[in-house]
C-alpha cells in the first residue's frame, strides 16, 4: 500500500483517533507528526456518589437544583460541578446520588507499544485525585445541611 496524499483526515472520536495517529506514527508511517499529539489527557473527573442511610432519608420529593457549578478562585484545581441524581419517581428509599464533575490536569501520555501493536495511554489513578476528593468534599457538604 502506498500513501500519496499531503494530509490525512480522521474522525474517529478524541481517543480514536489519537490512537490511530500514535501508531501510525509509531510503524514509521506518519513521518513528522507534532511532539504534543497523544500528550495533555485526562480523564473526565466524573464521580458518583450516593448515600443510602435510614437515620437521614432525603424524602420522597427530591429536588433541585438539578445542578450547580462553583468555583473557588483560590484553589488551582479549578471549576466544580455538582448534579443531582435523585430517584426518577416519588418513594422515600432513604438514598440519594450526586454526580461530581471536576477539572483534572491532563497528565497522561500515549505511547506506541510495538509488542501489542496499539497506542497504550500512560494514566496515573493518582492524577485525579484532587479532583476525587474535592467532589466527595462538596457531596459530604450538601448531605449534611439540615433537611426540612
Amino acid at each position: 500500500m502506498e500513501s500519496v496524499g499531503q494530509q490525512i483526515l480522521l474522525g474517529s472520536g478524541s481517543t480514536g483517533t489519537t490512537r490511530l495517529l500514535m501508531k501510525a506514527y509509531g510503524k514509521g508511517l506518519i513521518a513528522d507528526l507534532p511532539d504534543a499529539v497523544g500528550t495533555g489527557w485526562g480523564n473526565n473527573g466524573d464521580r458518583v456518589f450516593s448515600v443510602t442511610s435510614p437515620l437521614a432519608s432525603p424524602g420522597a420529593f427530591q429536588g433541585g437544583p438539578a445542578c450547580v457549578g462553583m468555583r473557588d478562585h483560590s484553589d488551582p484545581a479549578g471549576a466544580l460541578m455538582i448534579v443531582t441524581g435523585p430517584v426518577p419517581f416519588p418513594a422515600d428509599v432513604g438514598t440519594t446520588s450526586v454526580i461530581g464533575l471536576g477539572v483534572v490536569k491532563g497528565l497522561g501520555r500515549w505511547r506506541y507499544d510495538a509488542g501489542r501493536d496499539d497506542a497504550v495511554l500512560s494514566w496515573d489513578q493518582a492524577y485525579d485525585r484532587r479532583s476525587r476528593v474535592r467532589s466527595k468534599h462538596a457531596f459530604a457538604a450538601s448531605w449534611a445541611r439540615p433537611r426540612s
